[in-house]
């Protein structure tokens, strides 16, 4: 049986005999969650991008839509765990980004961002974090923001705090929302700063949704 969504604006109709998600705008774009295609897409006159599958999901781009591009990158899994204390650069400590896909409005090569035109634009960044069983009370501080590679966290820096007890595990999600607007020509680089109890390891979660980047030009 097909799937009928109709969201307010950008894509006006969907049908589908699969699962969607989404409701086509820039904050929550469709997806095609399982086995199934689309059989049809009305838009209110704005351009789609997108094929609908989860890696590139269908946006309405401009007018309705409210996005101009989108550029999202998902994670490696060839991540090693780290030890506080610990300063991480993924631009300098690929890999990280897997695949990327890239917009006219800006590109992410291997975790450095490169804004190319003058607008208003938002970076969602989305990491998750574990720890092994702990063998006494251990405390773990995780700052993520943008700055220069090496150095400090100078833009939209964001904490996650966990405090573990003996026998604890950790799993914590961190997410930075950055609104800012660009001149074009900008670069963020960004970085994660792991610090609380010396010797505590940390794993960076990669399976599906668990790390993400996404730049959207939403002016």
């Amino acid at each position: 049986m097909s799937q009928i969504l109709r969201p307010d604006t950008g894509i006006t109709e969907v049908a589908t005999d699969a699962t969607l998600t989404g409701d086509g705008t820039s904050g929550d774009p469709l997806s095609v969650v399982d086995q199934g295609y689309l059989t049809t897409v009305s838009v209110d006159g704005v351009t789609i991008t997108g094929d609908g599958t989860t890696g590139d999901p269908l946006v309405a781009v401009g007018g309705g839509g409210g996005t101009y591009s989108v550029t999202k990158a998902t994670f490696s899994n060839a991540l090693p765990p780290y030890t506080i204390p610990a300063s991480i650069y993924p631009a300098t400590d690929p890999p990280w980004f897997t695949p990327v896909i890239t917009s006219a409005d800006a590109t992410i090569n291997s975790g450095q961002i490169v804004i190319v035109n003058a607008g208003t634009y938002r970076i969602r960044w989305k990491m998750s974090y574990q720890s092994g069983t702990q063998p006494s009370h251990r405390d773990v501080d995780i700052s993520m923001g943008f700055g220069p590679a090496p150095g400090p966290i100078t833009q939209a820096i964001t904490y996650g705090y966990a405090h573990l007890e003996s026998g604890d595990q950790m799993n914590l999600t961190v997410t930075v929302d950055y609104l800012f607007e660009a001149a074009g020509g900008e670069q963020f680089q960004p970085q994660i700063v792991l610090g609380g109890t010396p010797g505590t390891q940390i794993t960076l979660l990669v399976p599906t949704d668990a790390g993400e980047l996404t730049v959207e030009r939403v002016a």
